[in-house]
Order: structure tokens, then sequence, then C-alpha cells
């Protein structure tokens, strides 16, 4: 099993302690001050996730390891070859559209979301309507696995048009691949490089 290559980088900002003229009392739990010109300097985790292969959701390569490696991000950084000589696989190749290999990557985790939250569907319709649940209570407990909070179920439903009372046992295969579509892109918002 090949683990994520762990590291960490630092986000420079202005410190805010400044702004209001108390630069001498910065004293940042995370990260550090730069005295000299009041610049923080903001520790954030970079996590180098290998193998990623079209059809991982399906199992393909180390598959749904590597999927769920992506659940403690907050940005996905996808770096991406655009020379166009090599192609999805790796494989060294001419003429190769490197916009495809943002295209899979986010088919492949929309893919893996749908498949797991469509495979129990059935199940959490009725336990949803057994409860009387709230949508944002329902959606929460399904999608929380992938890291997300509150706040990005209620902008989910939002910006879904869901609105209690809402009846999922009546949601077909589409609505719930459009909830999903929509999930991943609030949830794991991505930097093509």
């Amino acid at each position: 099993t090949i683990e994520p290559n762990t590291g960490v980088t630092y986000y420079r900002a202005p410190c805010p302690s400044v702004r209001l003229g108390k630069q001498a009392l910065c004293t940042p739990r995370y990260g550090r001050l730069r005295q000299e010109d009041g610049t923080r300097f903001i520790p954030v985790q970079i996590l180098d996730v290998a193998g990623l292969v079209p059809g991982a959701s399906e199992g393909a390569g180390l598959g749904n390891k590597f999927l769920n490696d992506l659940c403690g991000a907050d940005v996905l950084i996808h770096i991406i070859d655009v020379s166009g000589t090599t192609n999805e696989k790796g494989e060294a190749t001419t003429g190769y559209d490197p916009l495809n290999d943002a295209d899979w990557l986010v088919d492949e985790i929309t893919t893996w979301v749908f498949n797991n939250l469509w495979g129990r569907w059935a199940t959490v319709a009725r336990r949803h309507s057994a409860t009387k649940a709230s949508a944002v209570t329902t959606m929460q407990g399904q999608l929380s696995g992938y890291g997300a909070a509150r706040e990005t179920i209620n902008r989910l439903l939002d910006e879904c048009g869901v609105k209690d009372p809402v009846v999922l046992s009546d949601w077909d295969a589409g609505q719930v691949r459009a909830l999903v579509d929509t999930f991943v892109k609030l949830r794991f918002p991505m930097v093509l490089l």
C-alpha cells in the first residue's frame, strides 16, 4: 500500500495585528510572524496522493484507497502534464489533451461518491422518512464521511433547491447524481496547475 506523502508549506499573509497596532503582542498559535514586515506564515498541510487512475471508482489501481485519502483535503491541487506527451494512465503518447486529466479526476470522485450513496439510497430514504429527519440531517449523515461540514450540506441543499419536507424515496438516480455533482464541486474545489 502506498501511503500519501505529506508535507507542510506556508501561506503568507499580512498579520492583522499590524493593522491594529498590536504587532508586538502577536503570538500566533500556528505558524509564525516575521516581525520586520508583519508577515504571518500560516502552515498548510500538503498531501501528495499518488496512484489515482481512471477507473479508480470501480477499483482500478488501488481505487477506493486513494479516493479515501482525498476526504481530509480542503482543496485539491491537480498537477497536470500539459505537454500532451503523457496520457491519463501515465503512458507516453503524442497529442493528448491535458484537460482530459481534469475531467477524469472529477468524474472519478463524483462516480465514487454517487456509487456509495446510490447503493444505499433505499435505506437512506426509508430511515429519512421513519425518523422524520430534516434533509440537512439526513445528508449530513450520508456525506460527513467525505469531510463535509454542515455548512457545506446547507449550501448544497440550497444550490440544489432541496427544501423540507422532502420525499427521498421519490428521487431517481439522475436526481441523486445531480446532487452528488454539486456536492463534489462544493466539497472538493480543485486548482489545476
